[in-house]
């Protein structure tokens, strides 16, 4: 079970990552939850979270700016 649901946090954090970058929102608070499950979990998580890496690797230089104003 335990498994299961972690596979389905994993997903749903890196598809959350993928989001445009105007919902910059839900990517920081996706980062938060990424950021504490690793402090607190296994060794299994850090490998998922691992997996897709290369995701936050591009947010590093992120900068948003509303052209709105």
């Amino acid at each position: 079970k335990f498994s299961e649901d972690r596979n389905v946090l994993m997903k749903s954090l890196e598809e959350k990552l993928q989001y445009e970058k105007k919902k910059w929102r839900r990517i920081l608070k996706a980062l938060f939850v990424i950021e504490h499950i690793l402090r607190v979990n296994s060794p299994s998580v850090i490998e998922s979270v691992s997996s897709f890496s290369y995701l936050i690797k591009d947010l590093v230089n992120f900068k948003y700016e509303d052209d709105s104003k």
